[in-house]
């Protein structure tokens, strides 16, 4: 068991409240009780129990990245240099990947994710199988879908998807991974291939994972090749009858915004990623609507960084930036996106999101003694406007401690790190030629 002593605790509950003087006590997997500490000491009869003293501390869910590439690591500070570097620089480089550059890259991703704040991802990419791997050896949450296919891009084919299958099979009713069907673009799946992964995702009542609306250039080709937006083309597909989580949806109609409302669909909102590249999604128009939205960081080489308490100031200020200051967005919503709206948009919402008796325990602990984070006047504000990776202590994942003290127990960084980095020496030099400036 494990007592985490006298925090307070940001719960995001239904009532989103924030309780003080209570104690949080994790017994195997999940939260036990919140209580005071000697009520739960009474009734549990504690003697043999790993105590982490948490005052001066804030308790929050652990994070969830709703939309992440993570084997991606490779591309920061790359992908600024070409408006088209999806086409011209990522897609030529992930032609040349294995399973073992996935692995090594996955690795590093996941590492500064979980000392983010990070507990939980969603991951949309190739070699699927190579990142749970790495997912699993960090203790690490995780929403995974081998990315599918066969118009344009690096991977495609038949063997894609028995890839896809395979991993689906192998992985239902894993503890940590839960596999979801990946299909990656409207512009980049023909009509009778994503017919075939509706129909397949249905038959296991998965989710469909999937990039929609991105792009000014997949809007247009949409409308130009079957006369209509790319969300409607879905809802025609019949890709909205089982759960689904568009990834941007920058390109939408306020018609297609009533569409992904009507069939619940959740979207994955990452803003560092669309500002430098496209625009903002009509956030307004689905806040009205009632569309679950989550928040998500991307891919590095977009967005570069992947930290959800960076994250939530972009998305707070860039909202505040394009419907103004009377807009009545709050620094709570923020929050919202990352825990328990996130949880909601993976189907995971009775397990994690939020804090309560008999969820897993995904938790987050803050030190708010920093600088950054005095005075607390609205700790709530204050988590989301001022903490920084920095700030987080601990980091447990389904009651293990994954984080202890700012180090991880169960990985040599110094060893990732290295790794990484002698991954991304070799790739470099397979850039394409008019990236020769950044080559070895």
């Amino acid at each position: 068991m494990i007592l985490l002593k006298n925090p307070v605790i940001i719960t995001m509950d239904g009532g989103r409240s924030i309780l003080r003087g209570r104690s949080i006590l994790i017994d195997g997997d999940k939260i036990a009780r919140i209580a005071e500490e000697s009520v739960i000491r009474k009734s549990f009869g504690l003697r043999r129990c790993k105590v982490i003293d948490c005052r001066g501390r804030v308790v929050i869910p652990g994070l969830i990245n709703s939309h992440t590439h993570v084997a991606m690591s490779f591309f920061k500070g790359l992908g600024h240099a070409d408006w088209q570097h999806i086409y011209e620089l990522m897609f030529p480089i992930e032609r040349q990947l294995t399973g073992k550059d996935v692995y090594q890259l996955a690795r590093l991703g996941i590492l500064e994710m979980i000392k983010g704040g990070t507990t939980c991802f969603a991951d949309h990419y190739y070699f699927i199988r190579d990142i749970a791997a790495a997912a699993e050896e960090f203790g690490m949450r995780a929403v995974l879908g081998h990315t599918l296919m066969d118009i344009k891009g690096p991977h495609r084919g038949p063997k894609e998807f028995a890839q896809a299958m395979s991993f689906a099979e192998d992985y239902a009713g894993n503890g940590l991974i839960t596999p979801c069907l990946a299909p990656h673009a409207t512009e980049t799946v023909s009509p009778r291939y994503l017919k075939k992964i509706i129909e397949t995702a249905q038959k296991k009542n998965a989710l469909i994972h999937m990039h929609v609306a991105q792009t000014e250039s997949e809007y247009n080709y949409i409308r130009k090749t079957y006369g209509c937006t790319p969300v409607k083309y879905l809802l025609d597909s019949g890709a909205f009858q089982g759960k689904f989580l568009g990834a941007h949806c920058i390109y939408l109609t306020r018609a297609d915004v009533r569409i992904l409302a009507k069939n619940n669909v959740s979207v994955a909102f990452t803003p560092s990623s669309e500002i430098v590249f496209e625009k903002l999604p009509p956030i307004k128009d689905m806040q009205e609507c009632g569309v679950n939205i989550a928040l998500g960081t991307d891919c590095v080489g977009t967005a570069d960084l992947m930290s959800p308490l960076h994250e939530m100031k972009k998305a707070f200020y860039a909202i505040v930036q394009e419907y103004g200051p009377r807009y009545p967005v709050q620094p709570m919503q923020m929050l919202e996106m990352f825990t328990i709206n996130a949880a909601k948009a993976l189907g995971l919402d009775d397990r994690i999101g939020s804090i309560e008796e008999n969820k897993l325990a995904d938790l987050v602990i803050l030190n708010t003694s920093d600088p950054a984070f005095t005075p607390i006047h609205d700790i709530a504000a204050n988590t989301v406007l001022c903490a920084h990776d920095g700030m987080i202590e601990h980091v447990i994942i389904n009651g293990k401690i994954m984080l202890a003290d700012h180090k991880l127990a169960a990985v040599d960084e110094d060893e990732v790190m290295r790794s990484a980095v002698n991954c991304s020496n070799s790739l470099i030099n397979k850039l394409p030629r008019k990236y020769a400036h950044l080559k070895q």
